[in-house]
């Protein structure tokens, strides 16, 4: 049983798997139902907003005082028999036949778990400065945990996440200019300081035996993969936003508010400098094979390096500040982020390939599955999103209560971590053969079907194309004027599915010829009619079409091109004057030509 703060409920848990809230003269105000097991504990916050429920089902439950489940904890391998909040609000302490104390935040992430009861913990209580947690066993010891600062979450904006290569280990860096280090499943490890300022990225080598850590205090310091400082990057003029490390580990860049990336060898030499960018540089990434470095920046760019630092092209096309950049494990496509809301997806020669549109606000980083065949987005809407490679959205994660600002997978791609303004790292599972199943399963008519897929795209769904996709294909290369390509990809429509005809292909060409004659390509109309006619000799092409075509290509001084246009037009109307003219005009500018 519980008083709330302000002395006008009271709450009691029951063997009936209930919480009931009561008024003071014994009123029955409200029952919290949902426990599947007896309740045997129940606190109030300080502040009197939530109230946290413990239950022999191995759960916590955390509602607000008018009835409304807010978040479960799940963790606990055995009945939670007591629960306590501490002084500021900011923990609940949480015991159980599982031998252990857990910690958690009010939103629902494990902070870390108490070991070395040797029997079921039944009591847990704060000391008045929140300093010190008390803890009763029925191994017949009380234990005193110290909550140092170390121990402590982050007290601040988390800015940046990384997982080690081999999974075992998550980095993040923090506006409370430190850098955490935990364990996969969330248990804190160690806290790395020295940084003068806000730390805003984190990145572990290849090899995972060292980290860099980036910050506004306008250096990059260097650690052992357990936390051990080794040596400070000095040489930039403003605030070190964004760190990362070659694959071959032989050098660092960093990218910088001075509007440059900077490179150093390993052993902490400056290499040289990447100019060109008019506004902050927020990220910097090394293409796989390390030859290539992209940039991206608050002038609404990307701009692609050589390793050297040779400047090679930019990439344009977002209509805000870049924040995000990250190459495919294949490095055959790009991806950025952008305050324009959207992640683009290019080729390193520098073609735009597909804009991903679905967030509400601010994308603030992007990443590539490790086998490459999803996307993850992080936006200032609160939110994570998956995406296929083909732009399709198949999850959104929510959970964070403020920006998100940073995401990552785990090595093997069954995790994703966040990190966010509301101070927290949140770690996600999922399955993603499942969400490429479902997402498959949405757009399969779309690969088959839609004539701007990529081969690549059909095959990570497992689709063919369809003769559909190769017919509208067809028509599509004819209108660019690519007759030869359209003439075979019709053809591939027609063997793949008997209801396409020769004769349809025929009438499309026939069709797209009149347009290129209007977009003056009068080669590529010549040749769109001959085909049309090679494959269907019924087809009528009037003596007035050739005749355009004659009269069109003379006046825009491509008369030899268009002497034979002339000619079929005589051969179906001789006797008319008006096409007489047009191929006496062609052979006298022909002949004139020579």
């Amino acid at each position: 049983m519980a008083f709330s703060p302000d002395g006008k409920l009271i709450a009691s848990a029951s063997s009936d798997n209930t919480v009931k809230l009561w008024q003071p003269d014994g009123k029955l105000v409200k029952t919290l139902k949902g426990h599947e097991d007896s309740v045997f504990g129940v606190a109030f916050s300080p502040d009197g907003k939530l109230i946290a429920s413990a239950s022999f089902d191995k759960t916590v439950k955390l509602w607000k005082p008018d009835g409304k489940l807010v978040k479960v904890l799940y963790g606990h391998e055995d009945k939670v028999v007591n629960v306590a909040f501490s002084p500021d609000g900011k923990l609940i302490a949480s015991t159980s036949l599982d031998n252990t104390v857990k910690l958690w935040k009010p939103d629902g992430t494990l902070v870390t778990t108490l070991n070395g009861h040797e029997d079921s913990v039944f009591g847990v209580a704060f000391s008045p400065d929140g300093k010190l947690i008390a803890s009763a066993s029925n191994d017949q010891k009380v234990k005193l945990w110290k909550l140092d600062e170390e121990q402590e979450w982050h007290r601040d904006v988390v800015r940046g996440i990384a997982f080690s290569p081999d999974g075992k280990s998550i980095a993040s860096a923090s506006n409370d200019q430190k850098v955490k280090l935990w364990t996969a499943d969330g248990t804190f490890k160690k806290t790395l300081q020295g940084h003068q300022d806000k730390v805003s990225a984190v990145a572990f080598s290849r090899d995972g035996k060292w980290m860099a850590s980036a910050s506004e205090d306008k250096t990059v310091k260097l650690w052992t993969a357990d936390g051990t400082f080794k040596k400070t990057l000095q040489g930039h003029q403003d605030n070190v936003i964004a760190v990362t490390f070659s694959p071959n580990g032989k050098l660092i860049a960093s990218a910088s508010s001075d509007e440059t990336v900077k490179l150093w060898k390993f052993d902490g030499t400056f290499v040289t400098t990447l100019e060109g960018h008019q506004d902050y540089v927020n990220a910097v990434a090394f293409s796989p094979d390390g030859k290539l470095i992209a940039s991206a920046s608050d002038d609404q760019t990307v701009k692609l390096w050589e390793s050297d630092g040779t400047f090679q092209k930019t990439l344009q096309g977002h209509q805000n500040s870049l924040s995000s950049v990250a190459f495919s494990p294949d490095g055959n496509l790009l991806a950025s982020a952008s305050a324009d809301n959207t992640v683009k997806l290019w080729k390193p020669d520098g073609t735009l390939v597909k804009t991903l549109k679905g967030h509400d606000y601010f994308v603030n980083a992007v990443a590539f599955s490790p086998d490459g065949k999803l996307i993850a987005s992080a936006s200032a809407d609160n939110t994570v999103k998956l995406w296929t490679l083909n732009g399709i959205e198949v999850m959104t994660f929510k959970g964070h209560q403020q920006y998100v600002v940073d995401v990552a997978f785990s090595p093997d791609g069954k995790m994703l971590a966040s990190a966010s303004y509301d101070n927290t790292v949140k770690l996600w599972n999922f399955n993603q053969d499942q969400l490429l199943e479902q997402a498959c399963n949405w757009v399969s008519d779309y690969l088959k079907n839609y004539p701007n897929v990529s081969d690549k795209e059909r095959r990570l769904c497992g689709v063919e194309a369809s003769a559909t996709a190769f017919f509208l294909q067809a028509e599509q290369l004819a209108a660019e004027g690519n007759i030869d390509k359209a003439v075979s990809a019709f053809q591939k429509a027609v063997k793949r599915d008997s209801s396409f005809s020769l004769s349809s292909a025929a009438a499309s060409l026939l069709r797209i010829g009149k347009q290129l004659i209007k977009d003056d390509k009068f080669d590529q109309a010549m040749l769109a009619y001959d085909q049309a006619q090679a494959w269907d000799t019924n087809l009528a092409i009037s003596a007035s079409d050739w005749n355009k075509l004659c009269w069109e290509g003379c006046i825009n001084e491509q008369a030899k091109k268009v002497i034979a246009a002339c000619d079929k037009a005589v051969e179906l109307a001789p006797d008319n004057e008006w096409i007489l003219n047009s191929r006496g005009l062609a052979r006298a500018l022909g002949t004139s030509k020579k």
